[in-house]
């Protein structure tokens, strides 16, 4: 009954989700599928965006299915986003806020269990923007205005397994005699898939309004609705290097490396196209429309480039308990691909090769001590990333550099492995050269996981009432 219930907790959040997302609020997401979201969860998001071998086994990792299997238990995770923007544009600014829900994920896994299995909801892409620019002509003034809004989301169901390779540790006496031994991980491998739902609308209206109310207005509305489905595979590693235990076989330190890489293989998805061109009046700010020029409806393909993104990592646990872990990731997606093709018209915006390097750092305190105090468990993080877009604005590669940093902290008086994770990112995209637009912007974003106590587990079928 309670995996019921489950199901239906996490299907009404997919809903509410898709109908309660905001839109982005950059104008360079009028352009391609919009705003590439940021995947993986609050922690990475703290370290810059890395990753592909990040893996935490409190927290779902929903970019890397081979992480599933290393998760400690049954968690649900949410998280939302709060966005704010500064545009320039010469000596023109403007500012902007907005929020949106980000993701809601549950992972089934039982604790001793080497297989995980995971099903979410997140944003692909998004898109919100509103621009204008006026002329003065022969007919008197002239404005023009872009508007756009909507995404694509994505709901994905994912299985992830880990194979651990072990090795003895022995105790000897002064004779050599081995009196004691202990049966550690040496390696570890996990592999697993995602498989993706996508769905979404982007809206797009292009407004001509004349100043002389002799000259009708015109508008144009193009929706683009998006759907099909794909895969993610990925593959996880982690390797101890070296480790100590003391006599009563307690772990004192350990250094580990830590590898992983993810794959998308490309997509053609469905795509229906409807274009409508009307005359409208304005009357007390309502447009009205007065007559339809142009109403076509076509349907084709979207074909989305695969992507391959690589990650490493590396972990010291000190004699003192202190936790230490660096990590970085690269990723490069061939974007000049796209195209779409709608009843054989191939339609194919001006887009780059794009690349993305990232940079984290996360230390915690005393995480193994249960007698620390909570700030002493918080695991605090920092980043940066270096990205060139895939936007392309008068022949210009549009490039985005962001500094973050953010905690995850256990939740107080909670019996529980349940945390709350706040992450922050601090960035700039573009160039303000009063040609281009400049994006000064902060992104907030915060989330917990839930997991139960371990007298108290989900999803366990109960032989007695």
């Amino acid at each position: 009954m309670r995996s019921k219930l489950a199901l239906l907790l996490v299907l009404m959040l997919s809903s509410l989700f898709a109908e309660a997302q905001l839109s982005n609020l950059s104008p360079y997401s009028r352009f391609g599928l919009g705003d590439l979201y940021q995947g993986g969860n609050v922690g990475s998001f703290s370290l810059g965006g890395s990753r592909t071998a990040f893996n935490d086994r409190y927290m779902i990792n929903g970019d890397n299915p081979a992480t599933y299997g290393y998760l400690f238990n049954t968690t649900f995770q949410a998280s939302a986003r709060i966005q704010q923007l500064r545009l320039t544009q010469g000596n023109a600014t403007q500012e902007l806020s907005g929020g949106n829900l980000d993701q809601f994920l549950i992972g089934f896994k039982r604790g001793n269990a080497k297989t995980g299995f995971v099903l979410g909801v997140t944003p692909y892409s998004t898109s919100g923007y509103s621009i204008s620019s006026e002329i003065t002509d022969d007919i008197g003034d002239i404005t023009y205005r872009y508007e756009g809004n909507g995404g694509i989301n994505k709901a994905f169901l994912g299985a992830g397994r880990k194979f651990d390779i072990h090795e003895y540790r022995y105790w000897t006496d002064n004779t050599g005699v081995a009196y004691d031994s202990l049966k550690v991980v040496k390696h570890s491998f996990g592999f697993g898939a995602n498989v993706n739902y996508f769905f979404g609308n982007i809206s797009q209206t292009r407004f001509v309004d004349y100043d002389d109310v002799t000259f009708i207005d015109t508008r144009a509305i193009r929706n683009t609705r998006l759907a099909d489905a794909g895969v993610e595979i990925g593959a996880y590693y982690e390797g101890t290097l070296k480790a100590t235990y003391d006599k009563d076989k307690r772990l004192i330190s350990r250094s580990k490396i830590k590898a992983g890489v993810t794959y998308s293989p490309s997509i053609e998805m469905n795509t229906r196209l409807e274009e409508t061109i009307e005359q409208t009046i304005t009357n007390s700010g309502v447009i009205f429309p007065l007559d339809t020029s142009l109403a076509i409806e076509g349907r084709g393909i979207s074909e989305i480039p695969d992507r391959l993104r690589y990650g490493l990592g590396y972990e010291y646990l000190s004699p003192e308990g202190r936790t230490f872990a660096a990590y970085a990731d690269f990723e490069q997606r061939d974007w000049s691909s796209y195209r779409t093709v709608i009843d054989n018209e191939e339609i194919t915006p001006e887009l780059a090769n794009s690349s993305e390097l990232t940079f984290g750092f996360s230390f915690t305190p005393r995480q193994i001590d249960d007698e620390a105090n909570v700030l002493e468990k918080t695991q605090y993080r920092v980043g940066m990333r270096t990205a060139d877009t895939y936007y392309v604005v008068n022949n210009e590669q549009i490039t985005d550099q962001a500094v973050s940093l953010g905690f995850s902290m256990p939740m107080i008086s909670s019996r529980s492995a349940s945390k709350f994770h706040f992450g922050m990112e601090f960035g700039t995209r573009g160039v303000s050269d009063g040609v281009l637009l400049k994006e000064d912007y902060l992104n907030i974003m915060i989330g917990v996981t839930l997991t139960p106590y371990f007298r108290n587990a989900w999803f366990v079928q109960r032989k007695y009432d």
